[in-house]
């Protein structure tokens, strides 16, 4: 599944609201990269490879204690799903 830009907006707060991360150390965690979400969020958009690993990586990485925001689709992991 991939996000789009304002889904990933949304997730990226929330993951950092939850480990009390800005949004550039998010992006230094996810890409190396302090700038992409700050970018993302000021709706500068993304190539849509950048979009997909930052979704696999939320889908990867979220905090289990972290509420998923209730209004995007949380796919369900492959080994639940068998």
């Amino acid at each position: 599944m991939i996000y789009s830009a304002s889904e990933l907006s949304r997730l990226a707060r929330t993951y950092c609201e939850h480990r009390d991360l800005t949004l550039a150390g998010l992006g230094e965690r996810v890409f190396g990269n302090h700038k992409f979400f700050k970018l993302l969020e000021a709706g500068k958009g993304a190539h849509s490879r950048k979009l997909e690993e930052a979704s696999v990586w939320f889908l990867d990485n979220w905090p289990p204690d972290a509420p998923w925001p209730s209004d995007i689709e949380r796919p369900r992991p492959t080994s639940e799903a068998a």
